[in-house]
């Protein structure tokens, strides 16, 4: 049969992984124009990796403008991977393990009861409730302004707009998508679900863990560090 023309395609969001790792080793890398024009930070001291804050984000049942005005219960998951504690770990060898690596969070605004179900199905700590106003002052903590972020998402329109509609501003750099970085490395002709994305890369889990904001913040994360290894 016919390939398709963009099966497999090599999507911006890709070659903007391999400028972060330093992945670009006889591989086609972001044009200087380009480069730029994007301005992804800094390299850490001694290293080619950029140093910024990866946020990975997800949002559940992710509210628009009217919606957020009114009683509107939604989760938001964060994971955080910060490059400087990755070079850490690199350097220093026998301390490796990743479960430290990924910081993950979730907030509930909403009812008590829907935060305690949101809260059940969170495989990495407990659901903290909070309300719109107090989710900015926690997220501007967890993002500081003296650090260069890049956001991670899967899909992620709704994402975006809850951050615009919540006068949510992280100051981020870049936007990457795992839908398009998987594209080429996992010789795809469609934009897959998170699901199909994590069993292509071998990562595991769990029967109902995903759908949940916190649990598809840390594997979409987890997805990106598996996409840069395979690519």
């Amino acid at each position: 049969s016919l390939r398709k023309a963009h099966k497999g395609l090599l999507r911006e969001d890709l070659l903007v992984l391999r400028h972060i790792f330093d992945l670009n080793h006889g591989m086609q890398e972001l044009d200087q124009d380009r480069l730029n024009t994007l301005r992804l930070g800094y390299h850490l001291s001694g290293s080619k990796i950029k140093d910024l804050l990866l946020i990975s984000l997800d949002v559940e049942n992710p509210p628009n403008t009217a919606q957020l005005k009114s009683n509107s219960e939604h989760q938001i998951g964060l994971c955080i991977l910060d490059t400087r504690d990755l070079l850490f770990k690199i350097l220093h060898l026998e301390e490796r393990g990743s479960n430290n690596l990924l910081r993950t969070y979730q907030f509930g605004v909403g009812s008590a009861k829907y935060i305690k179900n949101a809260s059940r199905s969170f495989c990495f700590g407990e659901s903290q409730h909070t309300t719109l106003k107090d989710l900015n002052t926690k997220l501007k903590e967890l993002a500081p302004a003296d650090r260069d972020i890049v956001l991670v998402l899967h899909g992620g329109v709704g994402d975006l707009n809850f951050l615009k509609a919540a006068q949510i501003d992280l100051n981020y750099l870049y936007v990457i998508d795992t839908q398009k970085v998987a594209q080429h490395p996992l010789d795809l002709d469609h934009r897959c679900t998170m699901e199909e994305m994590l069993t292509q890369l071998d990562c595991p889990f769990g029967d109902r863990v995903l759908h949940t904001a916190g649990n598809d913040a840390n594997f979409a994360l987890r997805a990106f560090l598996l996409l840069a290894r395979k690519d």
